[in-house]
């Protein structure tokens, strides 16, 4: 991570710094192999971030574009695919526009139907009472 001065590293943070986070950010790493929703990397998604992703569980199905999903491999191996790729991004800003165009897109086929929310909206009142 050295080598890439401007990455930061966050630990746990609020839905609220998430996104102001997100918001600010070009580029998203999803380095966790125990997370199978993926629920973060349609957050990203969702704010422009073009996100580079641990290619495993349910990546590939959120994520299809093969150039945006890292192999699994050994720890050292992971980091400097990880940090060869964000490099990359880095110094192509059309084609990280497009990305992130593309990854709004995408996170968009997988939001919720308007009556799931509204359904959500009820259940919430019905707990507030």
């Amino acid at each position: 991570i050295d080598e890439l001065p401007r990455c930061q590293v966050h630990g746990r943070l609020s839905l609220a710094q998430v996104h102001q986070h997100l918001a600010a950010a070009a580029i998203f790493w999803f380095t966790s192999w125990r997370d199978t929703s993926g629920n973060v990397l349609l957050e990203a998604m969702q704010n422009g971030c073009v996100p580079l992703a641990i290619d495993h569980q349910g990546v590939p199905l959120l994520c299809p574009a093969p150039a945006l999903r890292v192999p699994l491999t050994e720890l050292d191996e992971l980091v400097a695919t990880f940090a060869a790729r964000t490099r990359s991004l880095a110094a192509a800003s059309d084609r990280r526009n497009d990305l992130a165009d593309w990854c709004r897109r995408q996170a968009a086929r997988h939001r919720p139907p308007a009556v799931l929310a509204g359904i959500a909206q009820e259940i919430d009142a019905c707990l507030d009472h």
